[in-house]
This record gives structure tokens, C-alpha cells and sequence, in this order.
């Protein structure tokens, strides 16, 4: 029993620690409704598990995105990740999830923009979608489109594995300059070829640090990570974790391991999460 009472109170300290940095934020993090196992990815669990990297707040990420979902299944998604958002709207920011290969996708996104999600999230590999199709690049500009009318953040996965992809990662982002008013969340750092990052040419983009770092075994490849950091500007990175795919202590200790600078990890782990601020209601 004292073991218990221990671990709560240090769990109490924790919640309530003064000296958290105010914009601190885990911008990548996955919530659903509960399965068949009853596993409970909700908003409360995310910010919790978010405090143990000193994270006050959170995008929750809808799973609406998936192949598979109908237009009930996203709406049934993304309605839950508007009532997790409207229980802590000043720590947690909602993004919607859509496939831009349904026919529902541009009214479903109205649908979360009028429930007060500002961000919407796009992984066009888990959609299923071949952006050398030609039908299926216009429905992904016809989602960014409707993204810019409706001034929505774009948090969009960026890990696009060359051996299999080619340079598909690398025409993603040459079709993302064309939307200049879009502010995009570039995620997991773009994946292993994180070095097309330093020729995107594009007004208002940040780049969340998730899961990359965690793969990087050789010192060699760390050092060519800060470095490309560096050359894109350090101001553009933020934390990410992928909860529940990687903790987000997990993803401290990844970044603890690069050869970055006191400052340099201060700045991505808390300060530029300033940028983000319009995302989450004022306290």
C-alpha cells in the first residue's frame, strides 16, 4: 500500500507542476473510440501520458483516415475527438481525420471544422492512396483546397520509405508548396529521407520530431539529422511522440541522444510550441 500511495503522489506532483513551459505540446498524438478490447486512447490519457515528457498539451489525432472507415466510421472518429477536445480546450487541439479518396471526405472536414477541430490530418499512405495517380492527386488537392477556405492547420505524416516509395515523399512536398495559406505540421520529421526537409520552399511549415530519432542506431546519422535541423532552421522543430505507437519519454530519451545543443533542445522540446498556441483555446 505505501508503494501505491507513493506512486500517486509523485503522479499528483507531476500533474500539477508549476514550472511546466505554457506552450509545451506533444503535437502528434492518437486517440479512437474504444474496440472490441476496451483499450481507452482518450484526450485524459494523452495529456497524462504527455506530463511525463513535461508536455501540458496535445493534438489528439482522430483515426478517420484509415482505408477501411465509411463515412459513419469518420464521423463516429472525429465527433470523438471534438468531446475529448471540448473537455481540456485549452490543452488539447483536435485533428480531424479523413481519407481524400471518399466521396465524403471535403463535407465530412466542414463537419469538424463547425465542431471546432482546427487541424486536419492527412497520411495518404494508410489511405491508400498512389499520389502518381492522377485521380488521386486531385483529390488531394481538392482536400487542401477546402483545408484553405477553411483556414485549417494541416498535420500531414511525412515517412515515406525510398526503397518502396521512391521519391514519392519528395513530390508530396513539391505539391504542398502549391498551397502557400495552408500551415502545414510536417510529421516524423519526413521520415528517413528528412533531408528533402531543407529544399521545402514553402511560407508557414513546422516539422514534428516523432519517431525518427528512435530508429537512429550510427552517431553518423544523428549528426547529419541536427545538422539538417540546423540548415532548415531549429525554430521549425516541435515534439512530437506517436503515443501510443512510442511513449512520449521514449521519444525524450531519442532526442536526448542527438548531439544537440542545451538550447537547441530546449527550443524544440518546449519554446517553439509557441507557434501553436492559436490551435488551443486561451486559458
Amino acid at each position: 500500500m505505501k508503494i501505491l500511495f507513493l506512486l500517486f503522489m509523485a503522479s499528483c506532483t507531476l500533474i500539477s507542476r508549476p514550472e511546466l513551459h505554457p506552450s509545451a505540446t506533444d503535437a502528434h498524438m492518437h486517440i479512437h473510440t474504444p474496440g472490441e478490447d476496451d483499450l481507452q486512447f482518450t484526450g485524459e490519457r494523452a495529456l497524462f501520458a504527455g506530463l511525463t515528457a513535461e508536455q501540458r498539451r496535445a493534438i489528439v489525432i482522430s483515426a478517420g483516415y484509415q482505408p477501411g472507415m465509411d463515412t459513419q466510421g469518420a464521423r463516429r472518429e472525429n465527433a470523438f475527438v471534438a468531446a475529448e477536445v471540448a473537455k481540456h480546450p485549452t490543452r488539447l487541439a483536435g485533428a480531424c481525420a479523413v481519407n481524400p479518396l471518399k466521396d465524403w471526405a471535403v463535407s465530412e472536414l466542414q463537419l469538424c471544422r463547425d465542431e471546432g477541430l482546427r487541424v486536419l490530418k492527412l497520411h495518404t499512405m494508410a489511405s491508400g492512396m498512389k499520389l502518381r495517380e492522377e485521380t488521386h492527386l486531385l483529390k488531394l488537392r481538392a482536400i487542401l483546397v477546402e483545408a484553405t477556405r477553411l483556414q485549417m492547420t494541416v498535420l500531414i505524416h511525412g515517412n515515406f520509405p525510398q526503397a518502396s516509395r521512391g521519391e514519392e515523399g519528395l513530390e508530396l512536398l513539391r505539391e504542398l508548396e502549391k498551397f502557400p495559406k495552408v500551415r502545414f505540421i510536417l510529421g516524423h520529421l519526413w521520415g528517413r529521407e528528412f533531408k528533402w526537409l531543407e529544399d521545402f520552399k514553402h511560407p508557414n511549415f513546422i516539422v514534428e520530431v516523432s519517431a525518427t530519432p528512435v530508429w537512429m542506431r550510427e552517431a553518423k546519422s544523428r549528426e547529419q539529422l541536427v545538422q539538417t535541423m540546423r540548415r532548415v532552421g531549429m525554430e521549425k522543430f516541435v515534439f512530437g511522440s506517436d503515443w501510443p505507437v512510442f511513449h512520449p519519454s521514449e521519444m525524450v530519451m531519442a532526442l536526448k541522444a542527438l548531439p544537440l545543443k542545451e538550447g537547441e533542445y530546449k527550443q524544440v522540446m518546449f519554446r517553439n510550441a509557441q507557434a501553436l498556441d492559436d490551435l488551443f483555446v486561451k486559458e
